[in-house]
């Protein structure tokens, strides 16, 4: 197989941190970026149904999708568009941060009314 740099890989809608790539019909995890700064293939799977990937949504919970599902919800983004084959650091992707700030003006001693006196209405 060739080196997957150079393939060709779309954002899979929902699913933050995974690829897919149309040709060999592959998904990539690119999740844990520090260690694989290409992505790492995630193993395939098969049923009745037909090939599926186990991946975690938005909510962290790990879901079966099958290959038609995969393609469709790529097909169907109207952001659709292939990324770039080097990746970013995505290790926090699906981590809600939140900035601590100190509160540095009492908003309870002062207060603001607007002015509309001079304001005309049609």
């Amino acid at each position: 197989m060739e080196n997957i740099m150079y393939w060709k890989w779309y954002r899979i809608p929902n699913y933050n941190g995974y690829e897919y790539n149309f040709e060999n019909k592959v998904v990539r995890s690119i999740k844990n970026f520090n260690v694989n700064p290409m992505g790492k293939l995630i193993k395939k799977y098969k049923d009745s149904k037909g090939e599926f990937y186990k991946m975690s949504n938005m909510q962290n919970e790990v879901e079966k999708v099958y290959l038609d599902e995969i393609e469709a919800m790529i097909n169907g983004d109207p952001l659709k568009r292939s990324l770039p084959t080097t990746c970013t650091n995505l290790g926090s992707r699906n981590k809600v941060t939140r900035k601590k700030y100190r509160n540095t003006t009492d908003s309870s001693k002062e207060t603001f009314f607007p002015d509309f006196n001079d304001m005309i209405i049609d």
